[in-house]
Parts: structure tokens; C-alpha cells; sequence
């Protein structure tokens, strides 16, 4: 079910020949967004949908004016994504290695499937370059 939504936000998107295209991308993301921050749920819902991420940031934005408006969302979800791994720090329980697990993963997708012309914010990527770093210590620490 959460597949079709996100489905049909992509028909939506792709179907409009205005900036409003952004509007419904931006709306998509906000709502994937939130399956990334929930901790309420122990039932798997990103790792799955993921693919459906994708196909948001993959809408075309050829329009004049829509890249600037695509990079400040991507940089936004790139930073919600690395917020919400900074706020896993020092707790316990079964459902944080899996947010943080599933935040990354949506981190890399997007850091790998737009293009090199989007404008990420450079805090952004030493954030990213910082969480590398921890994680590759904790993995030859173990």
C-alpha cells in the first residue's frame, strides 16, 4: 500500500509540466521523510520502499527554476537523514540500529542518485564524511 502512494506521487509529479512538480516531489519526500524518523513501528517499512525513494529524486527536473528547488530538498533530506542518526546517540533499544541503519541507506541512495550538478551544502557532506569515519572505527574496533 505505501508503495502505491508513493506510485502514485510519482505519476502525479511526472504528469505535470510546471513547477508545481516540485511541489508534489517535495510532498512525497516530506512523507518518506517521516517513515524515517518513526520509531514507533518494529515492522520494516523503508529498507522496501526505498525503491520508491528513488523514483522521487530520479523525476525529471529540467524545468526552469526546478533545480534549485530539487537541490534544497535533497540537501533537506540529507540533513533530516543525518539529524536523525545524531539523535540515536547513546540510546538503546531494538528499534535505533534499525532507524539508523535505514537512514544511512537513504542517505547513500540519494548521495548516489543525483546528479553532480545538485547543490549539496559542504556542512552536509562533512557531516556525512564525519559519520564515515565513526563507523568505520567502530567496525575495525569490533
Amino acid at each position: 500500500m505505501i508503495m502505491a502512494v508513493f506510485a502514485a506521487f510519482v505519476s502525479i509529479g511526472a504528469s505535470i509540466k510546471s513547477l508545481q512538480r516540485e511541489d508534489v516531489r517535495a510532498v512525497g519526500i516530506l512523507l518518506y521523510s517521516e517513515l524515517l524518523k518513526d520509531e514507533s513501528s518494529e515492522i520494516e517499512l523503508v529498507g522496501p520502499t526505498l525503491s520508491a525513494l528513488k523514483s522521487l529524486l530520479d523525476l525529471s527536473t529540467a524545468l526552469p527554476g526546478a533545480g534549485d528547488r530539487y537541490s534544497c530538498l535533497v540537501h533537506g533530506l540529507i540533513s533530516a537523514c543525518l539529524l536523525n542518526v545524531d539523535e540515536m546517540g547513546g540510546r538503546q533499544g531494538v528499534i535505533i540500529p534499525k532507524k539508523i541503519k535505514n537512514n544511512l541507506l537513504a542517505t547513500v541512495l540519494i548521495l548516489t542518485v543525483i546528479s553532480p550538478t545538485v547543490k549539496v551544502g559542504e556542512a552536509v557532506i562533512e557531516h556525512c564524511f564525519q559519520l564515515k569515519v565513526v563507523i568505520l572505527g567502530l567496525a575495525l574496533n569490533s
